[in-house]
């Protein structure tokens, strides 16, 4: 794909968050949707691939502690030893282990590593960093509300907003949910602005209806050129534009199992 610095191919997990034991997934290298009721593993699937590729924030990944990305049973008994989240990319093989005590071991195509030493692997040697992009609803929400003043930033003066059934006024003036919508096509057209290898996002498309998810899967088809896409969605246009779809379940002992629809 034109200009695709690497791509992700395979996602294994061994006692992350509520997968026990061990889960392996295959993605697209275009758009890969996952899907399924709520709480039941989906957003853990992307902060796994987050987490092996550098995050270092607790609280980004929804935990007091990285020790908590360990797999508890519902007992509260027996803890595992270790969780472990491998990716697969065409330019190698990142693994990130941690144990129970805090320590954080990584391993590049079975090497000790560092997690500087694995970004410039995968941004082929040119960056110190690696060029990805998540957004979630939930930051969506809180930037249209005002809440959040240190996310990506804003639309400004010089931004022009056309809003479908509505005469020209102030962004101020918009309501909370045409604000979503704006916000979220500012940070996709972000996005298509920095061309970043790799895409995930979470419920992105939450605030839009059936007629714009259309639209907004033309646009990722066309971005699917230059970037891999992973994104978890209920909505059925961009379950139905996706070329791989995963559905996330829970059992009632609260382990998640994820299999290809």
């Amino acid at each position: 794909m034109k200009g695709r610095a690497y791509r992700i191919t395979e996602l294994h997990l061994h006692n992350f968050r509520s997968f026990r034991g061990k889960t392996c997934i295959e993605f697209h290298p275009s758009i890969t949707c996952i899907t399924g009721h709520c709480g039941t593993g989906k957003t853990s699937m992307l902060e796994a691939i987050r987490w092996v590729l550098g995050e270092s924030s607790e609280t980004s990944l929804r935990a007091g502690s990285m020790q908590d990305l360990i797999y508890m049973p519902m007992s509260g008994s027996l803890k595992n030893p270790f969780a472990e989240v491998i990716v697969v990319s065409g330019r190698g093989t990142v693994t990130r282990r941690i144990d129970n005590n805090g320590v954080t071991e990584w391993l590049t195509s079975a090497s000790p590593g560092s997690k500087r030493g694995i970004s410039g692997m995968l941004a082929g040697g040119e960056q110190g960093s690696l060029s990805f992009a998540y957004i979630a609803s939930e930051m969506i929400g809180r930037m249209a509300s005002g809440q959040d003043h240190h996310g990506p930033a804003a639309p400004g003066d010089d931004f022009e907003y056309s809003y479908t059934g509505k005469n020209e006024c102030p962004f101020e003036r918009l309501s909370i949910g045409e604000r979503t919508v704006i916000y979220a096509d500012f940070l996709l057209a972000s996005c298509r602005r920095n061309r970043h290898p790799l895409l995930l996002f979470d419920g992105f498309d939450a605030p839009l209806d059936n007629e714009q998810c259309h639209i907004l899967m033309k646009q990722l088809k066309s971005m699917a050129e230059y970037s891999q896409i992973i994104m978890i969605s209920h909505h059925r246009p961009v379950i139905n534009g996706a070329d791989l779809v995963y559905e996330v379940n829970m059992d009632k002992n609260g382990v998640s199992t994820i299999s290809e629809r």
